[in-house]
């Protein structure tokens, strides 16, 4: 968007990446806005995907969200926008980001003992 009236989120990071989750963070400055943000919405889908963006809305004036529902093992691309009042976008899209989901396979652990043997104890 050409002209915005309140400037793109930036710094976008993903952290706490799960099979299914992460978490979204990002900074925003609203200094010289023209109106005012009242919220954020994150857009999110697979990053090879055709489909449209699904999004997320924060709560308030919160510049953090968690995704959740994700496919494991999967690329998804993500950007913010900001909100105004009246819930327009307002703003550019922040830059691209893309973050993929673990594989969603729980970790296995072996107990087993070897025996050889010799370390038999007869009696």
């Amino acid at each position: 968007m050409v002209g915005a009236a309140s400037p793109a989120p930036t710094d976008v990071q993903i952290s706490n990446i799960g099979s299914t989750r992460f978490d979204i963070s990002w900074q925003h400055d609203t200094i010289g806005e023209l109106q005012p943000t009242i919220r954020y919405r994150a857009f999110y889908k697979p990053a090879q995907s055709s489909l449209p963006s699904v999004y997320k809305d924060t709560v308030g004036f919160e510049k953090t969200l968690t995704i959740s529902g994700l496919t494991p093992s999967t690329s998804y691309q993500v950007e913010v926008k900001t909100l105004t009042s009246d819930s327009n976008v307002v703003s550019d899209s922040s830059p691209n980001v893309i973050a993929t989901t673990e594989n969603g396979r729980q970790s296995e652990v072996y107990n087993y003992c070897s025996m050889r043997e010799e370390d038999v104890i007869t009696g």
